[in-house]
């Protein structure tokens, strides 16, 4: 969406992984401006190599607001599309933002898909994760910011 050159954003990303920087990476999903599947494939399998499968993707569905207030909003199909190409690519943590009760939202285990952390637009519904931030049942280390745990009520 207009940035000139998307290697300086990867460089940082590289450098916040060398110095152990917990990452998650936001993409939204614009109709006509940031829907092409072929851009998300290739920034889906980039992370992969250079940031690891557990690296978080949150795909946000565009809502209208501010100068961009006369394009649409797109389908839930297409952001569920999106979430198959990302998971297709082999990222572990992929989720669906800005549909609020969308299964797309909750947190999996990566080796059971055991429901984790089960969320409800910005509310957490159920958290099913030892204080290790390990899947109860296989012991699989979650990726997700060790900060956020200790905020949590359970």
């Amino acid at each position: 969406m207009g940035v000139p050159s998307v290697e300086p954003i990867y460089d940082c990303l590289r450098a916040m992984k060398s110095h152990n920087i917990h990452i998650e990476i936001i993409n939204l999903i614009v109709p006509k401006l940031g829907d092409s599947e072929e851009n998300l494939r290739e920034l889906a399998y980039w992370i992969r190599d250079n940031l690891g499968e557990d690296t978080p993707m949150h795909l946000i569905r565009f809502f209208p607001s501010g100068d961009m207030i006369n394009v649409e909003e797109p389908p839930i199909a297409t952001v569920e599309e999106a979430r198959k190409i990302v998971d297709e690519a082999g990222l572990r943590y992929v989720y669906a933002g800005n549909i609020p009760g969308h299964g797309g939202e909750n947190t999996y285990g990566p080796s059971w898909h055991e429901l984790l952390i089960q969320r409800h637009g910005l509310s957490i519904r159920k958290w099913n994760i030892k204080y290790a931030l390990t899947c109860p049942r296989c012991g699989t280390k979650i990726a997700i910011e060790g900060g956020f745990h200790d905020s949590v009520r359970r």
